[in-house]
């Protein structure tokens, strides 16, 4: 396996921006992180292929901090793919990221394929709420697509499976069992990554690897024992694929990286 036959991705997430750039929320200003982040992301050599934004690209559904966003997110190197997030708005994304000028408020759902591999992002999303569902509709397509076997990787906003944070865990996708079992199923699911928890963890259910991202902007304790928030930096997902292999490390922003920003 050469360097040249790898295919790489950047998976990052909440963002939580607000129209007012100087906004601050739990100390950490989410401009100006998401800045810092795209930075980082644009220095990686070799350059990614692609990158997976899991949702909450802004925390107050105004024109304004969707325009701030997308003003921020042109500017990173990579094409970027996205999945709505509970505070997300899909039409609003779609006009906005997407570039759809009557946009629908339909699930937002689809799959990529690159270098033998196939990316599937789901829409865990419901309108008004903070915890996650999906539809039938969106199952039964998954379901479809899993039959034909070839390596898959899965992205989502909201956590499928308990993390132990009884109120978070209150915030997780809500019928899971159904996709759980559609995951285990295909025998072809290598991972699934999601954000939503703010924080980084890494989880194993029937072969599958389930795996956080930390948030762009501020961060959430991992226990019970812990504070709501922590004052870690945000940071991001550096997926590396090849034949038969994946390999996966998290960056934390570094002080010089948020300094620069």
């Amino acid at each position: 396996m050469t360097a040249e036959s790898e295919f790489s991705i950047v998976h990052f997430s909440d963002a939580h921006l607000f129209g007012d750039p100087g906004h601050v929320i739990y100390g950490v200003q989410p401009a100006r992180a998401l800045k810092a982040a795209i930075a980082s992301i644009n220095a990686i050599r070799p350059r990614p292929d692609l990158c997976i934004y899991t949702g909450d690209a802004v925390s107050e559904q105004t024109e304004a901090a969707y325009r701030l966003f997308k003003a921020q997110m042109e500017t990173v190197g990579p094409p970027v793919h996205y999945a709505i997030g509970n505070h997300d708005d899909r039409g609003s994304l779609r006009r906005h990221l997407l570039n759809q000028g009557q946009p629908g408020g339909d699930p937002y759902y689809y799959c990529l394929h690159r270098s033998g591999w196939r990316l599937v992002v789901l829409d865990t999303s419901r309108p008004g709420e903070l915890w996650g569902s999906m539809e039938e509709e969106q199952l039964q397509w998954l379901d479809r697509l899993l039959r034909e076997r070839q390596p898959t990787l899965v992205f989502m906003h909201h956590h499928p499976l308990s993390i132990g944070l009884s109120w978070m865990d209150a915030l997780m996708l809500k019928n899971a069992d159904p996709l759980l079992k559609i995951l285990e199923g295909s025998q072809c699911v290598e991972a699934v990554f999601f954000g939503h928890i703010h924080f980084e963890c890494h989880l194993h259910y029937a072969g599958i690897h389930f795996m956080s991202v930390p948030a762009i902007s501020f961060q959430f304790g991992e226990g019970p024992w812990s504070e709501k928030s922590v004052s870690l930096p945000g940071g991001y997902r550096l997926i590396s694929l090849g034949e038969q292999r994946l390999r996966t490390v998290v960056h934390r922003l570094t002080a010089d990286e948020l300094r620069r920003a």
